[in-house]
């Protein structure tokens, strides 16, 4: 059984899952599986996946990002789980050091790091919303965290009503279940891409209103159930 998964949703992304992919295979840290879910790209992603026999792929018909990360989850054999999107890179040492947090932790459930934009894309071709985002940090980004896979049997999967911002709305259930998400190592271990086809630059105002109302219904039902742990 490895001791990580390490899950990774691709959706034609033919131009970076080769890199994406080898960035973790170079890990420092091996007791990993790497699962890629091919959410019926229409290019040749599922190809360059399958090409790495270290690499366990599924092909699907196109479901979206939060219900290809919950196939990814149920596919998952580690007692660790982290994502990578596709089109992003990892510094060599993240699941070690990442990895050892939490082997000194044993109450840590979750733990981040930091991350740094980068971009391929010449200064003067980049829209003023691609500047903005690549000076941008989050400061507690899902895939740039370690995570216990148990905490998917404590507050289930990622919601299906959110077409963006699934992650950020996970991670509310966490803060509304009482886990402690506020732990996350300074270093720079998680790199995101800035190109022309980010989710961030392409989402609408109908996929906020579906964040804020999956969001709402969380609340609902934590009340429900005895009301948010302070």
């Amino acid at each position: 059984m490895p001791r990580v998964s390490v899950l990774m949703p691709v959706f034609n992304c033919e131009p970076y899952i080769g890199k994406a992919i080898e960035s973790v295979l170079d890990q420092t840290f091996q007791d990993f599986e790497l699962i890629v879910v091919n959410d019926g790209s229409s290019d040749k992603s599922g190809e360059i996946a399958s090409s790495y026999p270290q690499v366990r792929c599924f092909d699907r018909p196109h479901k979206g990002i939060p219900e290809t990360r919950n196939f990814a989850v149920s596919k998952a054999e580690g007692e660790l789980i982290t994502f990578l999107d596709a089109d992003d890179l990892w510094a060599p040492e993240k699941l070690e050091h990442q990895v050892k947090y939490l082997d000194e932790h044993p109450d840590c459930d979750i733990i981040f790091c930091r991350y740094r934009n980068f971009t391929d894309i010449p200064e003067e071709e980049m829209t003023e919303k691609q500047r903005k985002l690549l000076g941008r940090e989050i400061d507690k980004c899902l895939t740039a965290a370690c995570m216990k896979k148990s905490l998917f049997d404590r507050i289930g999967g990622f919601s299906l009503t959110c077409p963006y911002g699934e992650d950020t709305e996970w991670s509310a259930r966490l803060v509304l279940a009482g886990i402690d998400i506020s732990k996350r190592l300074e270093e720079f271990l998680y790199l995101r891409r800035i190109h022309n086809d980010n989710i961030t630059l392409a989402h609408n105002e109908t996929d906020n209103q579906a964040f804020y109302v999956s969001l709402a219904d969380s609340i609902r039902m934590k009340l429900r159930k005895g009301g948010i742990r302070k």
